[in-house]
């Protein structure tokens, strides 16, 4: 697993307990990356169409209609995801705006057993397909991370909005946008530097999700990233810990959508902190029309990317 450098080196003094306790949230976020039918593993990103037909790499007519998506065997066997029952008559599955679902377990053209992930994206259905394994997998020894910094643990405030805002942003598809819901806006200050404020959305749980632009993006970092905030205070008070910030799944994968930030989450300071690139990343950012034309494979665009939140 790819640590902190300085992590494995004898001659330092013991981690600190918050040290030690992002060693182990890092370690818990690289395993959970590495698993079979995960992102490190999909093959595939196909729209379907508005008549049902076949798609690349796993048997069977798919396609999205006023029910939902469609799903017609072809007498290749094919099971419910969940409870493993053979399909064997028309299946449809209705979804909401950004969800996703593991649908159906089949084995691909190659004979590897593969699973379709069933989602809506920017109002159209979507399947991935996700084998159990990959050459990506196998050779995944990690993520690298910039060394931890406590002065990246920053203090700040969360000023909710007397209404949630609905805002449209880009993806990392350039054929989809996706609807935000931001909560309000986080307010901090790093050292020798003026107020910054970012908008964030609310999680289920109470915390805070802030997806932002900074100045290390396409040198040690992809185009953006996001760090998760603990739920707020009473006072609004909040610690933004930028030791835990993380790669969209598109930094793993082309066929992940991935939400860009709001329309003004940018930071002029480099965030030297939390997940980084081995390299130059000035491949990481969006896809070309051409990498889409490539991605999805799945017959005509009917009009109508943490892998079941909207990446």
């Amino acid at each position: 697993m790819a640590q902190d450098a300085t992590a494995q080196d004898s001659t330092l003094p013991s981690p600190s307990p918050s040290r030690a306790a992002w060693q182990q949230w890092h370690q818990v976020r690289e395993e959970a990356l590495a698993t079979e039918f995960g992102w490190l593993t999909l093959t595939s990103y196909q729209w379907l169409p508005s008549a049902p037909a076949p798609v690349e790499l796993v048997p069977g007519r798919f396609g999205a209609g006023p029910d939902g998506a469609v799903f017609e065997p072809d007498g290749t066997e094919v099971l419910e995801h969940d409870d493993g029952r053979p399909v064997t008559d028309r299946l449809t599955r209705a979804l909401d705006e950004g969800e996703s679902v593991d649908w159906l377990r089949t084995r691909d053209v190659t004979g590897q057993e593969t699973v379709v992930e069933l989602g809506v994206r920017g109002g159209r259905y979507m399947i991935r397909t996700h084998a159990r394994r990959s050459p990506q997998l196998d050779a995944f020894d990690g993520v690298p991370t910039f060394h931890y910094n406590p002065a990246w643990v920053v203090p700040g405030r969360f000023e909710p909005y007397p209404e949630p805002k609905r805002v449209q942003v880009g993806t990392y598809r350039p054929d989809t946008r996706l609807e935000k819901e931001l909560a309000g806006e986080i307010v901090f200050e790093m050292p020798a530097a003026f107020p910054h404020r970012l908008a964030a959305e609310r999680n289920r749980d109470g915390s805070l999700t802030v997806a932002f632009h900074d100045a290390s993006n396409g040198d040690t970092t992809p185009e953006w990233r996001f760090v998760t905030v603990p739920e707020p205070g009473q006072d609004g008070a909040v610690t933004i810990d930028f030791n835990r910030t993380l790669f969209y799944p598109f930094a793993f994968s082309q066929f992940a959508v991935c939400p860009r930030p709001p329309e003004g989450n940018r930071l002029e300071i480099a965030v030297n902190a939390g997940e980084r690139s081995e390299r130059p990343a000035d491949t990481t950012g969006s896809l070309s029309a051409a990498d889409v034309e490539r991605t999805t494979t799945a017959g005509p665009v009917d009009a109508g990317d943490a892998r079941h939140t909207g990446e």
